[in-house]
């Protein structure tokens, strides 16, 4: 059954995986993005909900399963077809997700000029 709340943490897992391998914190950048979410206007809220349950529900006909219980490699190829879609909607949803996940898993300059790691907001 597709679930909003278990596509995104599988999202923000692969991309974090992608991209920082072994060092990525997938936590700290997923509590990034679900206050990024929360702090969305109402009005955004309910059609990106129905959009994350879509993308979700994709690999349902094709796979048997929904996104977040896919494979790290079923994942990303996903991710990379929703990016490379000719529906600018899969495009703007995986840019949506990919961009809050990456702000989520740097810390700012100051932070790691500084050789602390950890995000004081969400870390």
């Amino acid at each position: 059954m597709p679930d909003a709340r278990s596509a995104i943490r599988a999202l923000v897992e692969a991309v974090a995986r992608r991209e920082r391998g072994d060092a990525a914190q997938p936590d700290v950048a997923l509590r990034f993005v679900m206050d990024s979410l929360a702090g969305m206007p109402g009005y955004l809220r309910p059609p990106i909900h129905l959009a994350t349950l879509a993308f979700d529900a994709w690999p349902i006909v094709s796979r048997g399963r929904p996104f977040h219980r896919l494979g790290h490699e079923a994942r990303l190829r996903q991710i990379d077809a929703w990016e490379r879609s000719v529906l600018g909607p899969c495009r703007m949803l995986m840019t949506l997700y990919v961009s809050l996940t990456l702000f989520g898993l740097w810390p700012d300059d100051e932070e790691e000029k500084s050789g602390q790691q950890e995000n004081r907001r969400y870390g």
